[in-house]
């Protein structure tokens, strides 16, 4: 991103598809609601992706991975 551009955005002028491509490279979690409205109303609470395994799907989980581990430094050796 180029000076000019930020100049642009900060000055209130019209921005290219380039300059949002590249806000949104650097910064994805950047909200481009304000950037490009400046307000909140448009600012939706999303909860943050978790998934919900039972504590027996993520022993299961660990298990395989520590098979694949355990293979890979047998084959290492």
């Amino acid at each position: 991103m180029n000076y000019t551009q930020l100049s642009q955005y900060i000055n209130g002028k019209k921005i290219s598809i380039d300059f949002l491509t590249k806000i949104i490279q650097e910064f994805p979690d950047a909200d481009l609601n304000w950037l490009l409205r400046n307000d909140d109303v448009l600012r939706e609470h999303v909860e943050p992706y978790k998934a919900t395994l039972t504590n027996q799907q993520i022993i299961d989980k660990i298990e395989v991975l520590l098979g694949d581990l355990k293979e890979r430094i047998k084959e290492e050796e």
